[in-house]
């Protein structure tokens, strides 16, 4: 379920599905179930708009106990308009990814990682709809497993069609 424009000041999506990861090596631990990835946004006033998400999927895993995991991650965000050509936008979201298999942490331990993001962008517009961005990302890792905690900044920049 899509929808562009409901009035002038909420717009998002739902997405519900039905996924099979199938594991290629026998007796693995395959993964059937519901997914799903949904977001809101909401423009509050003229210069503020907010939003919030939710995402539950199946991911590849390079871990080499688990083909894959579980990740769930509910975020929330919001975008100032500074200028007509100036947007700042700051985005919260925390997860957990559940492996499905024991390994790596003891006979009985099945790895459990909690994280958060914390993401902060500045956009020029470039055209009526069109900016550019240039974003900061801050991800910390909390894992039941110590040698898997970690720490990571990232830099980027994009193309928005949605200024």
């Amino acid at each position: 379920l899509e929808f562009s424009r409901l009035g002038r000041r909420v717009r998002g999506r739902i997405r519900v599905g039905y996924k099979k990861f199938d594991v290629s090596a026998a007796g693995g631990p395959d993964y059937q179930g519901i997914v799903g990835d949904s977001q809101l946004s909401v423009r509050l006033a003229k210069p503020v708009m907010v939003r919030a998400s939710y995402v539950r999927d199946v991911r590849f895993s390079l871990w080499y106990s688990n083909p894959y995991f579980i990740e769930s991650r509910p975020g929330v965000g919001a975008s100032l308009y500074l200028l007509r050509f100036l947007r700042l936008d700051y985005d919260y979201s925390i997860g957990r990814n559940r492996y499905p298999e024991v390994g790596g942490g003891g006979p009985d331990v099945k790895r459990l990682d909690d994280f958060s993001i914390h993401s902060g962008g500045v956009y020029f517009r470039i055209r009526k709809t069109v900016a550019l961005g240039f974003i900061a990302s801050w991800w910390a890792r909390n894992s039941n497993l110590d040698a898997e905690d970690d720490k990571r900044t990232f830099f980027g920049v994009n193309l928005t069609y949605d200024f």
